[in-house]
């Protein structure tokens, strides 16, 4: 599932749908599988996936944590309503038992409640069944997300390396390969004053490699 298009007080994501289609495309992908984009992409199509117990499900979106405060923390969905961490916590349709892997390719998704005893999307999906999640510690960035995410799928599904070590592979690769990212849209909230100054920075830099964390079965 994915999210290109803005919404209000979210920035478009345009490079989800290059995420998506590296992933999961027909013709380049790495994995088989379908994918949703934004209209594609709201709560009953979530459910339906769920229903059937996928063992790999991809989401990128814009997630926005209030610390504390599970019903105003919420997955941003492709038609542009809020999925609250309180109603993916108490509804049983929204559950991921069979999940393997639940990625969560959005802003500080594996972060929670900062002492407030409130769970963060990444603790709660696993409380909710996912055997493991890969979840961010703090905002990613839409540029260079997908390359990360491009190079941890290959190392796991066409190497055949465990979850742990394809993300220390495709981490090792950012690190090592050169190039360098706009630092402009990231997949969290828009602040209130959106003029962002342009900068550019490479993406050998922590804070492109380093935000994603493995929770649960690493294998």
């Amino acid at each position: 599932f994915g999210v290109t298009l803005a919404h209000p007080g979210f920035s478009a994501l345009p490079g989800v749908a290059a995420e998506l289609d590296t992933i999961f495309g027909k013709s380049k992908g790495i994995l088989g599988g379908e994918t949703a984009l934004d209209a594609g992409f709201d709560e009953r199509s979530l459910k339906k996936v769920l229903l059937h117990k996928p063992a790999i499900l991809h989401i990128a979106s814009h997630f926005n944590l209030v610390p504390g405060r599970e019903d105003d923390s919420f997955l941003l969905l492709g038609d542009g309503s809020h999925l609250a961490l309180s109603k993916i916590r108490s509804t049983r349709a929204l559950r991921f038992q069979g999940v393997d892997l639940l990625t969560l390719s959005a802003c500080q998704t594996a972060r929670g409640g900062d002492g407030a005893e409130i769970d963060g999307f990444g603790a709660t999906a696993q409380l909710n069944g996912a055997a493991a999640v890969m979840a961010s510690l703090w905002p990613v960035s839409d540029a260079a997300t997908p390359r990360l995410m491009r190079d941890f799928y290959h190392a796991m599904m066409v190497d055949g390396l465990d979850k742990a070590e394809a993300l220390r592979r495709a981490q090792l690769a950012m690190l090592t390969g050169g190039g360098t990212v706009d630092l402009t849209t990231d997949r969290q909230a828009a602040a209130l004053d959106d003029a962002q100054p342009k900068v550019s920075i490479g993406f050998d830099h922590p804070y492109f490699w380093s935000a994603f964390v493995l929770m649960g079965n690493w294998l």
